[in-house]
């Protein structure tokens, strides 16, 4: 017994010694490097003093930033911590989150030539911001694409364009950007110019095509335009940085930054268990966080994401448990985040906004640049109660084995790109996944600079080597070709319970020359509200084939009686449900039913985009009818994240809505903010939000925060993102509920304190 005693008090010595040596360093804008940064008193300053550090940190150190200061430079971590003692980077003290900038101020500006200024610069600028808007690289034309005229016999090297006329050597060194193909955009430097032929730096991936659209940037002679900027390299790291700011903006009375840094956070070996939270990570070059070696249990909570030329998050190399959790992630010009053989991770709850948007920037060549969120060859992933609106290209794109995408709400996807998807996956490692109980709202593709006319725009999409999967309960709304697509070598997918609303298409199946079957489409409900709309398009190679069983389906289509088009090759013929069914046989069920005519051609979705049963009181100007056209009256129950149709006696586009999206909410440490989404539509007044005793709001994460907001509404829309803390230092566990209201709609959200 003595020796198990002495054993153990031998551990507990251990453990005591372990965390004693745990260091904590303080880092601020009002700090010296010649300090030793353990105290808030004695801080350290520069991020190259940190990277020193860094060499020789241990598990369970902690970084931690003051709130309020602004640190340029990248970050090299070398060194993990351990399973109960991780590496955490941090904030301390009050105000605005700490910035990690991969941009650095611009002054000494002068006027240089008309409305242009100049200042110097000892590094290589590739981005400018004014304000945290980006500006543009100076470019030709100033807006809109110029016109592939004829290809080179290598299409991947270059191409014509006969109506150019600048003199030969104009284009030389400036960036070409082309769109090659429906889904991708492409850049290159330009090696030469001459007699309408551009000869590519660097050859494309797809080749470059005949009446697809193109323009020219990073061209000093083309500084013509307000916003405009050009980098002059002079060498020996030197140059000279020439803008053309807005209108009555003087670039000495502003803050102006310029990109220099690669990276907020940069790993490139195996490194386990680190923490970085409560930081912005804004204006790299590159990525704001990569990790690049075999890594797990990083977890990345209560970060912004703002301005990367490329990624916010880059995981390209067998990470597991990886946690991205309550972070935000704004106006990035590639991916949002980026995980390659990622696996048992968690990315939940965090926002996009803006990913992707401007044609021709971001990662070149692939077939999944700027898209939100890409998982690829990654399984067993749990991708939840996310936020995305405004993607150049997809929300979501994943590859792999049984992983969970539900409860996210996407919309405004494929804003610049076509063919894709709010929710996309492809490639032959695709298995046993669930799609379920997501929002997916206005995909319309986008054919600018393209020679072609099709749209192929979808809410979710199977594409090829898909199996097994499983896609339910999502409600999807307003896609320009359909809300589900499911193309080639689809076998045994379980379609069921989903709500098809206004689209071109409910579902879409699509056979070229490989296998299609096993798959069952169950218990969904599709409705049209154009007659040019359908409920099924079959398009394959032979007559007489069906994609697997239809089951306990529901239509509702006023204006059009045919529930299903086939197309093979040119030829084209629809049919009815009981056509469909004479045709099918076995292989659909006598439970589905069709409707047309009057009563269903005033439709109303009503969307509980949260985790508590909703309780809708519908507006007593109408009256509605139930799917099964029974009478409704009173209060509806919506079952969390799920839709109910109801169909109205007249017109019902105007009604008024006040729509919430995620929560209830739950704060569990007083400087993460929980969130939520005020979605709005036909308001006249504006919605007045208020935050119960004990929580403040703001339209920002981490300032601005009062008891009350005021959101006006534009063309009667109001789409915004609510942040909640906890206000004071209110000890124990307090409830309540932030109320929105406008006229006479109203609609509240719980929040709830947890941590003492």
């Amino acid at each position: 017994m003595p020796i198990l005693k002495n054993l153990l008090l031998l551990m507990f010595l251990s453990l005591l010694s372990n965390i004693s040596l745990c260091e904590t360093y303080y880092f601020s804008n009002y700090g010296r490097d010649a300090n030793n940064g353990l105290s808030i008193f004695s801080p350290k300053r520069s991020i190259t003093n940190l990277n020193l550090l860094l060499k020789a940190v241990k598990p369970g150190d902690v970084i931690l930033f003051e709130r309020g200061s602004y640190f340029v430079g990248q970050i090299n971590i070398l060194k993990g911590g351990n399973e109960n003692s991780p590496l955490i980077f941090g904030a301390y003290g009050e105000g605005n989150d700490p910035v990690i900038s991969g941009a650095m101020p611009l002054t000494k500006w002068k006027a240089y030539k008309g409305k242009i200024y100049s200042a110097p610069v000892d590094t290589i600028v590739k981005n400018i911001f004014v304000g945290g808007q980006q500006m543009t690289l100076a470019r030709y034309p100033n807006t809109g694409f110029l016109t592939i005229t004829g290809t080179l016999s290598n299409p991947k090297s270059g191409f014509k364009d006969d109506k150019l006329k600048n003199p030969n050597g104009y284009f030389n060194g400036a960036n070409v950007r082309l769109r090659t193909i429906n889904w991708a955009y492409e850049h290159s430097p330009v090696k030469s110019y001459s007699n309408h032929k551009i000869i590519l730096e660097k050859e494309t991936y797809y080749p470059a095509q005949t009446g697809w659209g193109y323009y020219f940037d990073n061209l000093f002679s083309e500084l013509d335009n307000q916003r405009e900027w050009y980098y002059k390299n002079e060498g020996a790291a030197k140059g000279t940085l020439y803008f053309f700011p807005p209108e009555n903006i003087n670039p000495e009375n502003v803050f102006i930054e310029g990109s220099v840094y690669a990276y907020g956070f940069y790993c490139f070996s195996q490194i386990s268990n680190v923490m970085i939270r409560d930081l912005e990570i804004k204006g790299q070059t590159v990525d704001g966080i990569f990790f690049q070696g075999v890594n797990k249990n990083v977890k990345i909570e209560n970060c912004t994401f703002k301005n990367q030329m490329m990624t916010g998050i880059t995981f390209v190399n067998k990470t597991k448990n990886l946690s991205v959790n309550n972070c935000r992630f704004y106006s990035i010009n590639g991916k949002a985040v980026y995980l390659l053989k990622t696996n048992n991770s968690v990315i939940s709850n965090n926002i996009f906004r803006n990913t992707g948007m401007i044609p021709g920037y971001g990662t070149t060549g692939e077939a999944v640049g700027n898209t939100a969120l890409i998982v690829l060859y990654s399984d067993n992933n749990h991708i939840f109660q996310n936020n995305f609106n405004y993607s150049g290209h997809d929300g979501i794109n994943c590859i792999g084995k049984s992983n969970v995408i539900e409860k996210n709400v996407i919309s405004n996807s494929l804003q610049t790109h076509n063919d894709g998807a709010a929710i996309k996956s492809y490639d032959n490692k695709n298995e046993g996944s669930v799609w379920n109980n997501n929002f997916i709202f206005n995909v319309p593709g986008n054919i600018e600079a393209t020679y072609g006319s099709n749209y192929y725009a979808c809410g979710i999409y199977l594409d090829e080597f898909c199996s097994s999967m499983k896609v339910l309960n999502n409600t999807i709304v307003n896609c320009k070709l359909t809300g589900i697509n499911l193309y080639n070598s689809n076998n045994n997918n379980l379609i069921s319970g989903n709500i098809c609303f206004d689209n071109n298409s409910g579902i879409f199946f699509h056979k070229t020359d490989l296998p299609m079957t096993g798959n069952v489409t169950s218990g969904n409900y599709f409705y049209g509200l154009k007659n040019s709309q359908i409920a099924i398009i079959i398009n394959a190679p032979e007559r007489g084939f069906l994609p697997g069983s239809f089951d306990n389906n529901h239509f509702y289509y006023p204006f059009n009686k045919k529930v299903l088009k086939y197309e093979i090759s040119n030829r084209i013929a629809e049919y009815t449900l009981d056509e469909l069914k004479k045709i099918a046989g076995n292989s659909i069920d006598g439970n589905s039913f069709f409707v047309s005519g009057s009563e269903v051609a005033n439709p109303k979705i009503f969307k509980n985009m949260n985790n508590d049963t909703a309780v809708i009181n519908p507006d007593p100007e109408y009256n509605f009818l139930d799917n099964n056209l029974k009478s409704v009256s009173g209060p509806i129950m919506i079952a969390p994240y799920s839709s109910m149709i109801l169909f109205a006696d007249k017109d019902a586009t105007q009604m008024k809505e006040l729509n919430i999206a995620g929560g209830p909410l739950e704060l569990r440490n007083e400087y993460s903010p929980a969130w939520y989404n005020i979605i709005t539509e036909n308001l006249t007044s504006p919605v007045i939000v208020t935050a119960p005793d004990g929580f403040m709001i703001s339209l920002t994460a981490d300032r601005n925060y009062s008891q009350a907001i005021t959101l006006l509404p534009v063309n009667g829309k109001v789409d915004d993102i609510i942040f909640v803390k906890v206000n004071g230092k209110k000890e124990g566990i307090i409830y309540g509920s932030v109320s929105n209201v406008s006229e006479r709609i109203a609609a509240s959200i719980q929040v709830r304190k947890n941590f003492r």
